[in-house]
């Protein structure tokens, strides 16, 4: 009963992320604003990187039908988004 009596005596704060630890995960950040100091961000890079993001989920639970045709230019560099999954993307 004394034990019990200690966990009362807690702050209310502290108790409800005991009892609802996912409520406290929930107001964590997304991307960007998880990123550390060190890391710089830059909000023009945004829609790329999200499309970069969601190619890769697409990549670990579906296999591409395709890809986007690259140019002759073998320096260009080759984005996860350039697969075709069959899904009707406007870019």
């Amino acid at each position: 009963m004394r034990d019990f009596a200690a966990w009362l005596a807690l702050p209310a704060t502290l108790l409800g992320f005991i009892a609802f630890p996912e409520a406290a995960a929930a107001d964590a950040l997304q991307w960007p604003y998880n990123l550390p100091p060190t890391v710089k961000y830059h909000p023009e890079h945004e829609p790329l990187v999200k499309r970069q993001l969601e190619a890769k989920e697409k990549l670990a639970s579906q296999r591409p039908i395709g890809m986007r045709k690259m140019s002759e230019d073998e320096g260009e560099m080759f984005f996860l988004h350039y697969w075709d999954f069959g899904d009707i993307v406007d870019w």
